[in-house]
């Protein structure tokens, strides 16, 4: 499986690109500044017997520009990718 999806990030909405099996091991990879998620698309599958997804940071990509680029808000995000897709042990 392979798709764009958005959910509700810490008061923004935020966007993630789904590769694979969400059954087996999760690997969330995340893009560098002034970057978005599908620039690490080919990293994604470099790992094709895991679920891996990619995620537009807040004002990157498909993501809502929220105004505040805090690390303490791309940590809630992260926080809230990992509750939305119900990852227990991602990497």
């Amino acid at each position: 499986m392979e798709g764009r999806v958005f959910f509700q990030g810490a008061g923004c909405r935020l966007s993630a690109v789904e590769y694979g099996n969400p059954e087996v091991q999760s690997i969330v990879i995340l893009h560098g500044m002034r970057d978005h998620a599908l620039s690490m698309h080919t990293v994604a599958l470099a790992f094709p017997e895991c679920h891996v997804i990619t995620i537009d940071l807040r004002g990157h990509g498909d993501s809502d520009n929220a105004g505040s680029y805090t690390m303490t808000q791309f940590v809630a995000d992260l926080r809230a990718l990992i509750d939305y897709f119900g990852l227990a042990r991602p990497v």
